[in-house]
């Protein structure tokens, strides 16, 4: 796959400490009993900024 021209990918982490995205992912396995593959995923989400940027070019 080939990446769209005028198209870009920002990825940041964001400003929430990793302690307490550990222990809130920690705290929804042993509460719900949901697998860790769903807790580490969800934690990403929570713990990244994604944005999807288009533009275009100037004439």
């Amino acid at each position: 796959m080939v990446p769209r021209p005028h198209m870009r990918l920002d990825l940041r982490v964001r400003d929430l400490p990793f302690v307490l995205i550990g222990m809130g992912g920690g705290a929804l396995a042993l509460w719900e009993g949901a697998p860790a593959e769903i807790t580490v995923f969800v934690a990403v989400l929570i713990m990244f900024d994604f944005r999807l940027r288009f533009w275009r070019r100037q004439a």
